[in-house]
């Protein structure tokens, strides 16, 4: 989990140890709603508004909260994501945006045991 940009050996050993196993979570998403980085949606009567669930794991999401800043400068990917976000949105949404990513990318390298690969960030 160390090849992943941003995520030193502190970073790794928390989530690991929040995580746990990770074949409990059978797709990246229920992972990044375990952390708490999917936001809440509240729809009745037509109506729908969006906001933070703030429920989730709190250490994983300071971990990458810490983590992301390193990791938009050392990932190409992820940087470019947040450079286009940054633009349209605001910067706490594409950093947010930015976390899920690097979470779906510590998912990756878990589940499947293989060294983080720029090029390969996944949806």
């Amino acid at each position: 989990m160390e090849t992943i940009p941003g995520i030193g050996l502190y970073s790794a050993i928390v989530l690991y140890a929040e995580i746990d196993d990770i074949r409990r979570f059978t797709h990246p998403k229920q992972l990044c709603s375990y952390a708490g980085l999917v936001p809440k949606v509240i729809s009745s009567g037509g109506k729908t508004t969006f906001g933070k669930s703030g429920i989730g794991n709190k250490y994983i999401r300071t971990i990458l909260a810490e983590s992301i800043i390193h990791t938009i400068r050392k990932d190409k990917v992820i940087g470019e994501r947040y450079e286009k976000l940054k633009k349209s949105k605001c910067k706490g949404i594409a950093r947010m945006s930015c976390m899920q990513k690097l979470l779906i990318s510590v998912y990756y390298v878990l589940k499947n045991q293989e060294e983080y690969k720029e090029h390969t960030v996944r949806e």
